[in-house]
């Protein structure tokens, strides 16, 4: 049996009433940590598990439940950069000695896989790793449509979250060694402890469904990227009052932090950076001379005045 199992995965592993809750109920003896986002694609899933990868421990499992947003979101995100996000985490995790098992929530829409689905589950076939899609539990009379909420979430006041999890449940010892995925490049993490390191101010957050570190950058300030690379993304910590993130390059505009969705304190988000140099030296918070118009990315909204800007880290190149 599991040592740990960690769920890394999107609104559909978090909500209440979901799977998660029922595996906590099956499985009361076994540490499972929840390090999900929503609304977020694997992107921000290999941010989670570059977060937590001096926890994660041989003979740990990590159910990576990110395939319905992959797919949901492939509109705004390049699928290039998302699906190398996706197989650099699970090589991570699979270096530490653990074990990838990828569950599948299809949109209620899909009532067959879509090609990003099939993409992922191939991955899943070619690197050994145990899979389950919710197609799998419908029994001969049911349709995704009538056991879902709405487009992304199974309805919890229905049969599905219970059955997902007792099936998770008998996936756990699955033994077979996971072959690694290909991986072209492999991006380098630059975590908010590092960042603090360069100067920047450590602030942490944390509410009922996750704690993070970050690094503050105020108007004006900057911090360092080592060896100036090429940003994949940024993962931030999206407020109401945020500002916006910065190259330094006049030409370019800087990336809001703020978050379109309303009544949340905060919420962990990741954003790509409008430069047109592609290397970048510093990152700013938004400096008072520099008064362009923010660009947003998926999911937020205009960050026009000067604000601090708090960072949980930078994939780079």
């Amino acid at each position: 049996m599991a040592r740990a199992i960690w769920i890394c995965g999107t609104s559909a592993s978090i909500s209440s009433g979901c799977y998660s809750d029922f595996l906590r109920d099956l499985l009361p003896n076994i540490n499972i940590r929840n390090i999900s986002v929503g609304d977020q694609t694997s992107i921000m899933g290999l941010m989670r598990i570059h977060q937590y990868a001096g926890d994660i421990k041989p003979g740990d499992i990590v159910v990576w439940e990110y395939a319905l947003l992959d797919d949901v979101l492939s509109p705004f995100y390049d699928r290039r950069t998302v699906f190398s996000a996706m197989k650099q985490a699970w090589l991570i995790v699979m270096q530490r000695g653990a074990t990838v098992l990828l569950l599948v929530t299809p949109s209620r829409s899909n009532a067959t896989p879509s090609h990003i689905e099939e993409e992922i589950i191939g991955t899943a076939l070619y690197c050994g790793v145990p899979l389950l899609t919710l197609r799998d539990l419908l029994l001969p009379h049911e349709k995704l449509e009538d056991l879902y909420r709405d487009d992304r979430h199974p309805d919890e006041r229905g049969e599905l979250p219970s059955r997902t999890a007792r099936q998770l449940a008998s996936m756990l010892g699955a033994t077979e060694p996971q072959r690694p995925p290909p991986v072209e490049k492999f991006w380098r993490w630059i975590g908010a402890a590092e960042l603090v390191a360069a100067g920047a101010e450590y602030v942490s957050y944390e509410n009922r469904l996750l704690e993070t570190a970050s690094a503050r950058i105020n108007p004006g300030d900057w911090i360092p990227i080592p060896d100036e690379a090429r940003i994949v993304s940024i993962g931030i910590v999206s407020k109401p009052d945020s500002g916006a993130v910065w190259c330094g390059h006049q030409p370019c505009a800087p990336a809001s932090c703020r978050p379109e969705a309303t009544g949340f304190a905060f919420l962990l988000r990741s954003t790509r950076l409008p430069c047109v140099h592609g290397t970048v030296g510093r990152l700013f918070a938004r400096p008072d001379y520099w008064p362009m118009a923010s660009w947003q990315d998926y999911g937020q909204s205009p960050a026009n005045e000067l604000a601090p800007v708090d960072l949980i880290g930078v994939l780079v190149e």
